[in-house]
């Protein structure tokens, strides 16, 4: 089981994958702007920033201790986000754009059993594509979902919610590329 994880001296990294461990830290800094796919989940993470990666594509980092997750500089190629089982309060998802994931059936961005309040998407960068979203088990009481095309699912149950606003928002069946 690592505790610690030193990245430094590694170039060229597509992929890592650091989960279930005992780790409390990634140190993010050290870790190759190469890297496209990050597996940290089951870990003790009570952190993660991850604004230098501008190519990743694909986070799991669930099932951590996670009170704060910076990914608002990442690129638009985004496939897949899972940071469910945290203590996340606030999400700001800025950047993420055509966020789908067409390998499989699971949702493309993950974010139950946390304490989300708030999540904040970039509706300036144009309609983002979804083939789904779970946000479930969370504490939002208010939660606008805009200018968003979903082709799978949106799970919004258990949630004190008093409004749920849809604008420009539609659900099909499949992918709109």
């Amino acid at each position: 089981n690592l505790t610690a994880l030193n990245l430094n001296g590694l170039t060229f990294l597509d992929a890592l994958d650091c989960a279930d461990n005992q780790l409390t830290t990634v140190n993010d800094a050290s870790m190759p702007a190469s890297v496209t796919t990050l597996y940290c989940q089951n870990n003790l993470l009570t952190g993660l920033s991850l604004n230098h990666l501008t190519n990743m594509s694909k986070l799991d980092c669930s099932h951590n201790q996670l009170a704060t997750l910076n990914v608002e500089q990442i690129n638009n190629k985004f496939s897949r986000l899972n940071c469910s089982y945290n203590n996340l309060t606030v999400l700001n998802v800025p950047n993420f754009f055509a966020f789908q994931d067409m390998g499989d059936q699971e949702m493309a961005l993950i974010c139950n059993n946390n304490q989300l309040s708030q999540i904040n998407f970039n509706s300036s960068a144009g309609r983002e594509d979804f083939s789904g979203l779970s946000l479930s088990n969370n504490n939002f009481t208010d939660l606008t979902l805009s200018n968003m095309n979903v082709y799978g699912g949106v799970d919004v149950s258990n949630n004190p919610l008093n409004n749920l606003t849809f604008s420009n928002f539609s659900m099909s069946s499949q992918s709109s590329d």
